[in-house]
């Protein structure tokens, strides 16, 4: 055992982020980091059932738990590409509860803290848990925690944006027999940037070249016109060698319909997740709006532009300087132009754009 919390072992621990795709996908940082910080360390991971293809293949975590979705207090049909289908190893909230205390848990980590999932934590028998600092509901847990301030250059600089946000749940934990405290162990055994990771066996690129563009956006704010993509698809169709699919959201998939007007260009019926992700490993590059899948193609290692308008990258584009991702964005999508996106692909696909 290598993890400590209040001088006591941690040895199974509950990882928790119940929604939201591109949050879920960051995530997978923070599993990485505790499984390298302990090899032996048993991490299991609770969210709900329509995103368990991001983490079921995740060679970091020992066990997945899948909660039936609550489709009373979030959009749902707003959330992009996720299978309807309800795994038959899924529970409903009762069930998860039961799941989670008979597993008696040294330590569970809640990354969404709303109520649903404090009281799932209120109620999870976990020995000790760590959530934010924000509103009431931090009463619940034994700790809480915020990110660390400015003058720690170390770790805004490997751990920058959203994915520090996530690792400051850490702070509070010891490593080793001496105890030494997670701020220090980090700046001793981490010295590139951090990136999250989704471990698949989903097909790999084959000899044509794909382009996926993801047009749907959760909010109105986050999309690009149709306009602007039918000039950009109309620049990259321009190559003989490029060919372009466009992943379709569940709600709304009919509104991209219009943007299928080339020989190489298909507009994709929508999905399920797993085939979605699919689809994102066998690109050689990905055009996408702010959100999740945005975020599972760099997770997948493939070069991505990311077009941000009110999104700030900072904290949701953290990975410029870690690989072949770049970022495209203006106070608002309107002021994206056509020729900035063409100059970015021509960036990260060099001769064959």
């Amino acid at each position: 055992m290598s993890w400590y919390l209040n001088g006591k072992p941690v040895n199974k621990v509950l990882v928790s982020r119940l929604r939201y795709m591109g949050d879920i996908v960051i995530s997978t940082v923070l599993v990485d980091i505790l499984k390298l910080g302990d090899p032996d360390l048993q991490i299991d991971y609770l969210c709900e059932s329509g995103f368990a293809p991001i983490l079921e293949k995740k060679s970091t975590i020992s066990n997945l738990l899948l909660l039936q979705r609550n489709t009373f207090d979030t959009p749902d049909e707003k959330r992009l590409n996720v299978s309807e289908h309800i795994p038959a190893n899924s529970y409903n909230s009762l069930q998860c509860i039961a799941e989670v205390r008979k597993n008696k848990y040294d330590l569970g980590i809640d990354l969404l803290f709303n109520s649903r999932s404090a009281i799932l934590f209120m109620l999870s028998g976990c020995k000790q848990t760590i959530a934010g600092h924000k509103s009431w509901r931090k009463h619940i847990y034994t700790e809480t925690t915020s990110l660390p301030d400015r003058s720690n250059k170390h770790f805004h600089e490997m751990a920058p944006g959203a994915i520090g946000e996530n690792l400051s749940r850490l702070i509070p934990l010891q490593h080793g027999a001496d105890r030494k405290p997670f701020l220090t162990w980090f700046k001793e055994n981490i010295h590139s940037k951090l990136l999250p990771v989704i471990d698949s066996d989903f097909s790999k690129p084959d000899d044509e070249q794909i382009v996926v563009i993801i047009p749907g956006a959760t909010w109105v704010t986050e999309e690009w016109s149709i306009e602007n993509w039918l000039r950009l698809i109309s620049s990259l169709t321009s190559n003989p060698k490029l060919n372009i699919k466009i992943i379709s959201p569940p709600a709304g998939a009919g509104k991209y319909g219009e943007l299928n007007t080339q020989n190489r260009c298909k507009v994709l019926p929508p999905l399920p997740l797993s085939e979605v992700l699919s689809i994102l490993n066998s690109s050689s590059l990905v055009i996408s709006v702010d959100g999740g899948l945005m975020h599972s193609a760099v997770a997948l290692q493939k070069p991505t532009i990311g077009l941000l308008g009110p999104t700030n990258s900072e904290i949701w584009f953290p990975y410029q300087e870690a690989g072949p991702f770049v970022f495209v964005s203006s106070h608002d999508m309107s002021g994206i132009s056509v020729e900035d996106v063409t100059a970015a692909v021509d960036v990260l696909l060099g001769d064959q754009s």
